[in-house]
């Protein structure tokens, strides 16, 4: 059934008569000895007009006993004080449940036999606070005369949200949910149903349902209302006074309740007012947000972002479907390239909400009910708060399900992992929501989370190139500030953050001699951070990279992007095969040996830079015969999926490590034959990149190509 949310109060006096008389209720509930006073006869004079957002004007006269068309409450309270037993969490959800339930026959109709209504909360503090303050308003309208003879007291309300205190798994407070709604259903009762989204609508309420409604967040004439009715404001002058004192209603929303209800402690209505403002003003920040133009030495991916600022800026303005936006993306690379910035800085650009966690932010909350709390807390902020982005730093962190399979801490995760789906279903789903998740370890995600589809792009975020170091420094000690390329050279191996350190060091040794920043400040900064070139370590790692790279050309596989080689390594990275074939995989053997294979060829004998750690050659081509066998159906035993992680590469029986060592062994064979055949090629590539240190697509597909010498390649001037 669609959603059909009611935002606005009727405008007719009888349905805000209506309101008054419930909150005044509500009010009178909680008064030491107060008694609910009689129902009001309709004002005859005319409400004002509705809330329009802009600033009120004199036009806008009220009766003396009126603002926005609610009538003060009569509350015995010290004179300049506010009474500290009025029920605020009451009087707000009563508020905002009476924008959907505006009448007695709105309310006859809920409360009708058999009746299934759902109501939508998205925010979980506020679905908790409703949930536990419903019963102040059924009460309230339990007293009211013209609600008499309808079975207001036999509504069953039922909450997705545990209660306070206890602790329960998604799982287990979904079965709990299910199994009290199926009950009530049964049982032919009317009931009301706190759900958090649509999709928590259990799929037997929906072939019942009644109506389905969407609660609204506070409004500018909601406050109004309120604050007539708890402290006493009369005549136009104070609504228009008050109103004008009022933060923009974007900002309202975004205060925790407990600084609405602090707020609303205060003696008088302009107080309130004052406190609103000021509680507002300390949540904004004074610092203008980070911009894609902020960001250095990563253009291309800035480029892929802007992309999905744009496609935002066209669904706003309602020329693209929000199914038809890109509206999520994986950032992966290694620690220090700027995964974070960009997230906050695409945010900025897009002028979205930003909203950052991770799974040591979530894990912070408590035991497991408090995890699933605190993540159902920042998703819904940012569905509600839409324009968002939200961001999921160290995604690997959250874990896989196939790791120690059947253990306590395998049945945890299973949970984290299941309850990650599903909020990640529900954010793809929102519109306005865009989705940025980060991890430094690619491999080490649920391959879940990894499936086609659950983001719509996966982008390296790769160590700045010569272009971006230049850019990063350029930005940190000035525009005008020559930077030699000795310097860059030497600081191809790091990442934007230690170049921002490398930076600010710089500066401070000019500071600490009382001048201006200078190359020598720079070159002493870089010799004290930079390794020490070993002119045989470096040729190494040349005639490795090379290897790599004549491989991938021989046997017509994707050609690298870009080839560099650092004091402490090197790398090539090419595009990731979209899809994989036994001959593909044979290819992408061979070329991962290739490293291995070149240097025995040039230097005389082979390094451990093949097998040094996680994403090296020998952990990679291992992966891929794994994947063959066990994941993608394409080896010699069985088509049964059993993905396995690389903790688990150990429980391997010895026959299938063998058969994966020969493989191995042959495509290393394989890569030795190639190089030979190829040495030309492999020198022309090994020379450039020990004079380069560097090289581009372009660049390697002219030396791949070129008859001649790399010195023909250097007068080229390329």
């Amino acid at each position: 059934m669609p959603m059909t949310p009611s935002n606005h109060w009727s405008p007719s006096t009888t349905s805000d008569d209506f309101a008054a008389d419930v909150l005044q209720r509500v009010i009178a509930r909680a008064i030491p000895g107060g008694v609910c006073p009689a129902p009001r006869e309709p004002d005859p004079r005319p409400l004002p007009p509705p809330d329009t957002g802009k600033s009120p004007t004199a036009d806008m006269s009220v009766p003396a006993n009126r603002v926005g068309g609610m009538p003060a409450a009569t509350i015995p309270a010290a004179k300049g004080t506010f009474p500290s037993y009025l029920p605020l969490p009451s009087l707000l959800t009563a508020i905002e449940l009476l924008q959907v339930f505006t009448s007695p026959d709105a309310v006859a109709r809920l409360t009708a036999p058999g009746a299934v209504h759902v109501l939508i909360i998205p925010e979980p503090q506020r679905l908790e606070r409703v949930s536990e303050t419903f019963i102040d308003l059924t009460e309230a309208l339990h007293a009211l005369p013209a609600l008499a003879g309808v079975g207001v007291d036999d509504l069953r309300v039922i909450s997705s949200s545990p209660p306070r205190g206890r602790s329960r798994s998604a799982a287990e407070l979904k079965r709990s949910f299910e199994t009290e709604v199926s009950q009530a259903i049964a049982d032919g009762d009317s009931a009301l149903l706190l759900c958090d989204s649509a999709q928590a609508i259990p799929d037997i309420a929906r072939a019942v349902l009644t109506g389905s409604f969407t609660l609204s967040q506070l409004t500018t004439a909601m406050v109004l209302d309120l604050v007539a009715l708890t402290h006493g404001a009369t005549g136009p002058a104070d609504r228009d006074e008050i109103a004008l004192l009022l933060p923009p209603e974007a900002a309202l929303r975004a205060l925790p309740e407990s600084l609405i209800c602090h707020a609303f402690r205060a003696a008088k209505p302009q107080a309130v007012a004052h406190r609103l403002a000021q509680h507002t003003a300390t949540f904004a920040t004074s610092d203008p947000p980070l911009t894609l133009d902020d960001v250095k030495g990563l253009p291309d991916i800035c480029g892929r972002l802007q992309h999905i600022i744009a496609d935002l800026s066209d669904w706003k303005a309602g020329r693209v479907r929000w199914e038809d936006v890109s509206a999520s993306v994986l950032l992966h690379g290694p620690p220090g390239t700027g995964k974070t910035m960009l997230a906050e800085a695409l945010a900025g650009s897009a002028g979205a909400h930003f909203i950052a966690t991770s799974y040591t932010d979530l894990q912070a909350a408590g035991h497991l009910g408090d995890y699933l709390k605190a993540m159902a807390a920042v998703v819904a902020e940012a569905v509600t708060r839409a324009p968002s982005v939200i961001f999921f730093d160290e995604l690997d962190s959250f874990g896989t399900r196939t790791r120690d399979p059947g253990s306590k801490l395998s049945r945890y995760m299973t949970a984290v992992i299941n309850d990650l789906l599903q909020e990640l279903t529900r954010l793809n789903a929102a519109e306005g929501v865009i989705v940025v998740a980060a991890t430094n370890h690619l491999d080490h995600i649920d391959p879940a989370i990894l499936r086609e589809g659950r983001f719509d792009q996966t982008l390296a975020v790769p160590l700045p190139d010569k272009s971006g170091v230049r850019d990063i420094l350029a930005h940190h000690l000035g525009p005008e500030f020559a930077i030699e390329a000795s310097a860059i050279n030497g600081l191809l191996d790091k990442s934007g953050a230690d170049l921002a350190h490398i930076a600010r060091d710089a500066k401070a040794r000019a500071r600490r001699a009382r001048t201006s920043v200078t190359a020598d400040h720079l070159h002493q900064t870089v010799a004290d951070h930079a390794l020490p070139v070993c002119a045989k370590h470096l040729r190494r790692i040349a005639a490795h990279e090379a290897g790599h790279i004549v491989a991938a050309a021989v046997l017509d596989i994707p050609l690298p992007v870009r080839a560099r080689i650092t004091p402490t390594g090197g790398e090539v990275l090419r595009p990731a095969q979209p899809s994989y074939t036994a001959d593909i995989i044979k290819a992408e053997l061979v070329c991962l040996m290739a490293g291995r294979a070149a240097e025995l060829l040039l230097i005389g004998d082979i390094s451990s830079g093949s097998g040094s750690g996680q994403q090296s050659d020998l952990e990679r081509a291992t992966a891929l015969l794994i994947a063959q066998e066990y994941q993608w159906g394409l080896g010699e035993s069985s088509l049964i999926y059993t993905p396995m992680a690389t903790s688990q590469w150990h429980s391997l029986s010895e026959t299938r490590r063998q058969v994966i060592n020969h493989r191995l062994k042959a495509a290393e064979a394989q890569a030795r034959k190639l190089l030979a055949e190829h040495k030309g090629m492999l020198v022309r590539l090994s020379e450039a990149l020990l004079v380069k240190r560097e090289l581009n697509m372009m660049r390697i597909d002219e030396l791949l190509n070129s008859p001649g010498s790399l010195l023909a390649y250097e007068q080229s001037g390329k």
